[in-house]
């Protein structure tokens, strides 16, 4: 064969091997380009899948922070919320707008529309934690209860479902990538095996090396992707606000979150050493290993249940568990995952009031009065026997019946005041009911509403009959008339004798007293003094017997006004002391204007008269208002009171000095606590001996007349 023939040949194989080159070289590059595509989809894909992650812990932390308001209620924890609220609405609308021209876009609108729900749901619990009472807000988060769980079930199974095709999705781009890859790999091997004549075997090793990089570049995208699953998984359990964890088909705790290690008082350390059993209660025990066994064969795929934990100090905590299974590759069950409430405050909230429903059923039925439950229409619910007894008909034929047919129809009282109970919570009053028999009678009406654990308005009625209190009260009104009138004419009889024997004696005294030796004027005298104490002490007796027995309408009284006629009517008695009376602004208060100048008289009096030899008196008089009171001083600079005998002044005819030294009856200060409980309130003192006195006493704003 010619030469030439091999030249040929050899610039024919060499234009083939060119062509090929060439051939091979545009395949490439459109290969190259394809595979840039591949790794730019996976780029957005695992963006999203990260998205996807980011927007189910801002809604655990979300949650976590809901659950905190709701038992401790506080603007950090509201605020907490709505600051992570906000940050998954921004990361939605970013979902929405990665997923807008997506194959999966359906099922992100689907995950996207759960998160909706999920906050919705959320905000309606914090509106109902603001603006109920804590007991009807519990109540209406109970209830709502189910909706909350379906859609958090539902957000599990979407999330979990997207994830799932997010990450097949990047495997199958990864390797579509890497299948691409050894096909450039083979075309270049093969290219190189027909132009092995024409190039050098370093080029041949360097195409390998960027084989070989372009695979690892392809796997270290795959670990990246899976290492990133794992980031997401380990976050949304570490920081989950329940708690949570791995548990081994043998109820060995292999992974556990700091929420379940504050829940049972271990550390992590401690519970991977334990399993579920050893801190199970003995009772729940059974139940628990039940749901296990029918996990373990197939027969349920999880299982929800109430149940009781030891912390580590022994103390019993109640628990929600939800339990479900993952499987190994062969289907084998690899680990259960236990999500753990505690319910402990939930379930102490139950079983008190359980405990309140018994008492009050104990309460209602053994109450001495009549107990009456009825709704707003009137119709009757529920009687006690107390209340059978007192109308006269028996259950059957209350039940059946309103309230208002117990009433006398003729008493207009009786329309007004169950008319108050549209606008008040609590009534009371004296209405007039009526027994089967006809009989009418008085009664004390008093109700309350409240709502039922079903979530109705219901009213509680107690009635007391008052007939025998009617009959004390009108025996007792005739008992002070005669009282009144004994003691008018006691002391206009007692003091008459008295008068004349004063009268008697004075005349002896000045007609004859000459005539007397001194023995004989001494007891002229005794008996001139005598006479005149018996008369103070029977004016004294009178106005303390007075006090309170007559119908002295309750008017507004000015003190400053009564404390100048005091000081006018004593003018000689303060002149001859050289007295200061002094007070600041008075407030002005509501009673019997003859008690209340008695009062504030005989306390001035006995801050004139106690005083050491030669003292001057200084009295102040101050007021101050009180929440139902107003509250008053009488402050002197005389010779003080023992501080035992600061309850003993208070009583009838107490002395604590000899009439020799100081005059007087006692009866002084038990008047003044006498009128003081009158007008609904108490009198005190503080003082020591030698140091002055300073008497308090209280008079209630609105005195009962």
């Amino acid at each position: 064969m010619k030469p030439g023939v091999f030249k040929r040949k050899g610039y024919l194989g060499l234009a083939i091997s060119i062509l090929l080159i060439g051939i091979g070289g545009f395949l490439y590059l459109n290969n190259l380009l394809f595979q840039q595509e591949l790794s730019r989809q996976l780029f957005v894909n695992e963006k999203q899948y990260n998205s996807i992650a980011e927007l189910n812990i801002l809604q655990l932390k979300a949650i976590k922070d809901k659950r905190g308001y709701q038992i401790r209620q506080t603007t950090e924890l509201l605020g907490s919320y709505n600051r992570y609220k906000k940050e998954s609405i921004a990361v939605s609308r970013r979902i929405a707008f990665q997923f807008q021209n997506d194959s999966l876009k359906q099922k992100a609108d689907s995950v996207l529309l759960l998160v909706k729900q999920r906050y919705d749901n959320l905000d309606l619990q914090i509106h109902y934690l603001g603006s109920l009472p804590p007991e009807l807000a519990g109540k209406k988060i109970s209830e709502n209860l189910p909706v909350s769980e379906k859609i958090s079930a539902l957000w599990e199974e979407k999330f979990a479902q997207l994830q799932t095709q997010l990450q097949l999705r990047s495997i199958r781009i990864a390797e579509k990538g890497e299948r691409l890859a050894r096909w450039n790999n083979f075309s270049f091997i093969l290219l190189l095996g027909v132009t092995v004549s024409l190039l050098a075997w370093s080029f041949i090793s360097i195409k390998k090396q960027d084989a070989l990089m372009q695979q690892h570049d392809s796997t270290m995208r795959i670990n990246t992707a899976v290492r990133a699953s794992e980031k997401v998984f380990s976050a949304a359990f570490e920081y989950a606000s329940i708690g949570m964890a791995l548990v081994s088909p043998e109820g060995v705790f292999m992974r556990v979150n700091s929420s379940l290690c504050k829940l049972l008082g271990y550390s992590a350390k401690e519970l991977k050493a334990l399993s579920f059993q050893d801190i199970t209660h003995p009772d729940d025990l059974n139940t628990d290993l039940d749901y296990v066994k029918q996990m373990l064969q197939g027969a349920i795929e999880n299982y929800s249940m109430e149940k009781r934990y030891f912390h580590k100090n022994g103390q019993v905590i109640w628990i929600n568990l939800s339990v479900s299974m993952v499987h190994d590759t062969a289907g084998k069950p690899k680990y259960f995952i236990s999500q753990i409430e505690n319910i402990t405050d939930w379930k102490n909230t139950q079983s008190a009031l359980e405990e309140s429903e018994v008492k009050y059923r104990s309460l209602f039925e053994n109450s001495l009065h009549g107990k009456i439950l009825h709704d707003h229409s009137g119709q009757l619910l529920d009687v006690n026997e107390a209340a059978l007894q007192l109308f006269g008909y028996s259950f059957d034929e209350l039940k059946s019946m309103h309230f208002e047919a117990l009433l006398d129809p003729a008493d207009n009282r009786i329309i007004s005041l169950l008319n108050l109970r549209n606008t008040a919570d609590k009534v009371q009053g004296e209405i007039t009911g009526m027994r089967k028999s006809g009989e009418r009678f008085p009664l004390l009406y008093s109700s309350i509403v409240f709502i039922d654990k079903m979530g109705a308005s219901l009213i509680s009625s107690t009635v007391v009959d008052l007939s025998r209190q009617k009959e004390t009260e009108k025996l007792l009104e005739q008992k002070n008339e005669e009282l009144e009138s004994f003691a008018y004419t006691a002391a206009h009889d007692l003091k008459e004798p008295l008068r004349m024997i004063s009268s008697f004696m004075g005349l002896l005294k000045s007609k004859y007293g000459g005539q007397l030796d001194e023995a004989a004027n001494k007891y002229v005298d005794f008996a001139i003094t005598g006479s005149s104490r018996m008369n103070q002490l029977i004016t004294d007796l009178l106005d303390y017997a007075m006090v309170g027995s007559d119908q002295a309408p309750y008017i507004e009284i000015d003190p400053a006004a009564l404390l100048l006629d005091i000081i006018s009517m004593n003018d000689s008695y303060v002149s001859a002391k050289s007295a200061t009376i002094n007070w600041a602004s008075l407030p002005v208060i509501r009673g019997q204007k003859t008690p209340i100048q008695l009062l504030f008289q005989n306390l001035v009096i006995n801050g004139l008269k106690y005083q050491p030899v030669g003292g001057i008196p200084v009295i102040k008089i101050s007021g101050q208002e009180l929440e139902d009171y107003w509250m008053f001083s009488v402050e002197d600079n005389g010779i003080g009171i023992p501080e035992e005998y600061h309850q003993k002044i208070f009583q009838v005819f107490s002395r604590l000095h000899s009439k020799d030294k100081y005059a007087g009856t006692g009866m002084g200060l038990a008047t003044c606590k006498k009128i003081v409980e009158l007008h609904g309130g108490k009198i005190w003192v503080i003082s020591k001996e030698g140091e002055g006195s300073c008497f308090y006493f209280t008079i209630r704003k609105n005195p009962i007349a």
